[in-house]
């Protein structure tokens, strides 16, 4: 995920925002809505791991399920055809990180 690059077709990589354990968030632009959006990605050397992905994929159904202001919105999910990594898209909020 270099910036500049194309992910599944339709998000356009703007810069790495952070990573964690399990996935790494990036900003990209989404090219059907022209929109910012942050989607996060499963890390290289966890995709292997079925219980890895499976709590990945419940990760995105339960985040999908919420309706709250005070929780980001999931607009997207899936599985990148070309490089096999799950992700999930999400509303993006840029400003401080919370620690």
């Amino acid at each position: 995920m270099t910036p500049g690059s194309l992910f599944a077709g339709r998000y356009r990589v703007v810069h790495l925002v952070g990573r964690g354990g399990m996935g790494a968030v990036y900003k990209v632009i989404d090219l059907q809505t022209d929109r910012a959006r942050a989607i996060k990605l499963m890390l290289d050397h966890k995709v292997e791991d079925p219980d890895a992905r499976e709590r990945f994929r419940r990760e995105a159904g339960m985040a999908g399920r919420i309706d709250s202001p005070f929780v980001v919105d999931v607009l997207d999910t899936g599985v990148d055809a070309e490089t096999g990594m799950l992700f999930i898209v999400m509303e993006l909020f840029e400003g401080e990180i919370l620690v």
